[in-house]
């Protein structure tokens, strides 16, 4: 395999020769294999252009904010830009939450540690940007309370006090924000039980400052599971307006994972629910479910099901390795297990025995971000198409696959972006879980945003990547 160093027009024809690969733009293959270039040697505010053709820009390293600590986003499921990507949230590795502003995902000035500033909560959990207000930052503070941070004049406010409306519950608990309506007026917490999973979700509606909330054994009875060993994994978010809100459930697979039908193989359940509806009623009071993965080479299970627009929602499932387009418009046969109408939007060729996923879709487009990522590189980097890439997948596109011959028989609408160069597990220097990329897009739709170790540093940074205008 010839190194590959950054492309002048003219060589890709000559590399792609070389390699025996007779694709016209690889950017467009899913089965083209582009190794990784070398890593670039950039500091914060530095930028290069990946081997796809696209701006990347570093956005912190060892002298932001305290100095040598290492800094990375939250999840793929939540922009770590705030509304017009003039801010950013960001983590050090002792889990402290700092902002740092930005001007065209560079850094500008001094990033600000939460707790520095005064008159705030004394204990910090999650965070999310406002998606209406620019300068506003949800947070959960003292466990149980929703305050917002102004970034700009660097004042707290406290909203809520949701104490009162988890009585019953145990009290050793903490609200995490899973998300915001594009209006902001509806949102949605879960509430979990230390080192445990969510025991309860919350629904908020903000303007009659109203709360539902659901706990997780009640919600377990009118679960249409009937082998599920049912707990809360997490509200997961809803589809932009919040008119339906997905809520997981774990449980056991019916089959082996032999089984053509995902949903018997699957042992993470995903139901989608109208906001208006109560979550606790009766029959098909959960409107339906899909598979979301049985746990194997797919990030664990914890891939999102998110909505790319009103109504509908992508998932992610490791059955075929596919991401899968959830229509919510289809009302859910209940003769049929509560199933949900669903069409294939995208699948890459094999896990690899070792390959997880994020998916984003919390950007303005119909475009979601895909980050593969490699979850050993003990033995050696994996040389496999899409291996260790950020992606853009279109959710107008469709995926077709032969399930008698196994095999794609057509793919859908994506474009290759970059390579991340994060090593979530080296055997040298462990960054198990928040080395994984996690990919995330922009609200604003101009970047996507991701967390790497760059190699084989022992630190982690983050990174974004200016996007092309996309059809």
């Amino acid at each position: 395999m010839p190194m590959i160093l950054r492309m002048l027009p003219g060589t890709l024809a000559l590399l792609l020769t070389a390699q025996n690969i007779s694709v016209s733009d690889p950017a467009t293959s899913w089965i083209t294999t582009v190794p990784e270039p070398p890593i670039p040697n950039i500091a914060a505010g530095q930028s290069y252009t990946s081997w796809f053709g696209h701006k990347v820009t570093r956005v912190t390293d060892s002298r932001t904010g305290d100095g040598g600590s290492s800094w990375m986003h939250y999840y793929s499921d939540r922009s770590p830009f705030n509304k017009d990507s003039t801010f950013l949230v960001m983590y050090n590795q002792a889990g402290a939450i700092w902002v740092q502003p930005i001007d065209r995902a560079i850094p500008k000035g001094r990033a600000f540690l939460l707790t520095d500033v005064g008159r705030g909560p004394r204990h910090l959990g999650l965070s999310m940007w406002s998606p209406i207000d620019k300068d506003l930052l949800y947070v959960i503070g003292d466990f149980t309370k929703l305050w917002t941070l102004n970034a700009t004049t660097k004042s707290w406010k406290m909203i809520r006090d949701f104490s009162k409306d988890l009585t019953g519950l145990p009290k050793d608990g903490y609200l995490k924000i899973q998300f915001v309506s594009q209006d902001g007026n509806r949102m949605i917490f879960d509430y979990n039980i230390m080192a445990k999973e969510a025991h309860a979700i919350l629904a908020y509606d903000v303007p009659k400052n109203a709360v539902r909330a659901y706990k997780g054994r009640n919600l377990a009875k009118r679960s249409p599971e009937p082998n599920a060993s049912f707990k809360l994994a997490g509200a997961g978010g809803a589809d932009k307006e919040g008119d339906w809100i997905s809520v997981q459930e774990n449980g056991t697979p019916t089959s082996n994972g032999s089984s053509p039908d995902p949903l018997e193989n699957a042992n993470t359940l995903t139901f989608l629910v109208p906001w208006a509806e109560n979550l606790l009623g009766s029959g098909y009071a959960i409107a339906g479910r899909v598979a979301t993965g049985h746990g194997a080479s797919m990030s664990h299970g914890h891939v999102r099901v998110t909505s790319s627009e009103t109504g509908r929602y992508v998932g992610g499932v490791d059955w075929l390795n596919a991401l899968r387009l959830i229509s919510t418009q289809a009302a859910p046969n209940p003769a049929d297990q509560g199933r949900i109408p669903y069409e294939d939007l995208f699948y890459w060729p094999g896990s690899y025995g070792m390959t997880g996923v994020h998916l984003s879709a919390s950007g303005p487009s119909d475009w979601l971000a895909l980050s593969l990522y490699q979850e050993s590189s003990c033995d050696k980097r994996l040389i496999k198409p899409l291996a260790n890439e950020i992606l853009m997948v279109s959710s107008q596109g469709r995926a077709v696959h032969d399930q008698t011959k196994h095999s794609i028989t057509s793919n859908g609408v994506f474009r290759r972006i970059a390579h991340h160069y994060s090593y979530p597990e080296d055997c040298g220097q462990k960054n198990p879980y928040w080395g994984q990329p996690r990919a995330a897009i922009s609200m604003d739709g101009k970047y996507v945003v991701y967390t790497s170790s760059f190699g084989r540093t022992g630190r982690l940074d983050v990174f974004a990547i200016t996007l092309p205008t996309l059809p």
